[in-house]
């Protein structure tokens, strides 16, 4: 490997993730491209995280560690990118990890193909069943223009905030939305793909996303699930102009109502406000959805049952999604 000394900042959101995070740290500091900037932006965890993350910092001159007041991912990720100083800028949530060739990769991509941002596929590693399966979500190796944005659209549904390397130039004074708590990620993703000229996908799955019981997507209903809606509407609004990607994107949105909807059947803290909203924009996606689990075909039979459920009778879906996962949360 040639000796390369642009440095890549990588951005760490922590929050209550001791047990997680030395697995997220270590592949880090096992990136054969060696010029990096480690931002740990610890949220005001309170199970000795921030600790952790002072240790790395005095244990390696590449990390930097950020102690702040409890604020949401989003100040966290957002207070890393006040300090980067590096050329290229990536995302690594604190439970999850990347491989060691990661960076390498990422930067060869761009490098060769004058893209400003690569997407690397993703490998999603369940824990949260009490064992652990590992599934590979890959993409098609390409480039491709914004103007060919809405036809790849599809393909990049569904990635987590990792699995991109940004050139920092590209998503300069672009900020996560604090007040949105969950789909952030990929707000800010399509916001920034909006921006560039061309992107290059890797089919290599260079980052594993991890769920575990206490992943953001297994948590209990709080107030805060109901921002998705918000984040959905954004996103639906900017993919305007990418009729294709826009009617793929609708399909997801439909899916986060149907959450909502669900929560709103089992838990007495969702507002109905919030319920009423949902159910309004969950009506208007529907054919986008039906379009999408059609054009994905027959092994997509248990997700069509759960969204025509509701859509034949309201309290088919929650009764769906007991005998399907045998819970409510």
């Amino acid at each position: 490997m040639k000796n390369d000394d642009r440095i890549v900042t990588v951005i760490v959101p922590v929050y209550n993730r001791k047990d997680m995070l030395p697995r997220c740290v270590k592949s880090l500091l096992r990136q054969t491209h060696r010029a990096l900037q480690i931002i740990l932006a610890d949220d005001g965890s309170t199970d000795g995280s921030a600790r952790l993350c002072g240790e790395y910092e005095k244990s390696d001159p590449r990390v930097a560690f950020l102690r702040l007041s409890h604020s949401g991912v989003s100040a966290a990720r957002n207070a890393g990118l006040d300090i980067a100083k590096g050329e290229f800028i990536t995302f690594v949530d604190s439970d999850d990890f990347i491989s060691p060739l990661f960076c390498e990769t990422m930067l060869g991509a761009l490098d060769s193909t004058g893209a400003d941002l690569a997407i690397c596929g993703i490998v999603k590693r369940d824990e949260a069943a009490g064992k652990t399966s590992m599934k590979e979500h890959t993409l098609k190796n390409s480039v491709f223009t914004l103007k060919e944005f809405g036809k790849k659209f599809e393909g990049l549904c569904g990635l987590p905030a990792g699995g991109i390397l940004y050139r920092a130039e590209l998503i300069k004074g672009l900020r996560y939305d604090e007040k949105i708590h969950y789909g952030e990620d990929q707000l800010f993703a399509v916001q920034a793909m909006l921006r560039m000229d061309k992107a290059v996908s890797l089919s290599k799955g260079l980052y594993c996303y991890v769920q575990h019981k206490d992943s953001a997507v297994h948590q209990q209903y709080t107030p805060r699930k109901d921002t998705v809606l918000d984040a959905c509407e954004q996103i639906s609004v900017l993919l305007k102009e990418y009729p294709a990607a826009q009617s793929v994107f609708n399909a997801i949105y439909a899916f986060s109502c149907l959450e909502i909807i669900r929560c709103g059947y089992f838990f007495p803290e969702v507002s109905d406000a919030a319920y009423e909203l949902a159910v309004k924009k969950y009506r208007q996606t529907l054919p986008d959805l039906i379009r999408y689990i059609l054009r994905r075909g027959t092994n997509q039979i248990a997700e069509t049952a759960g969204a025509l459920a509701f859509a034949v009778c309201p309290i088919l879906y929650p009764m769906y999604y007991i005998v399907r996962y045998g819970r409510k949360s």
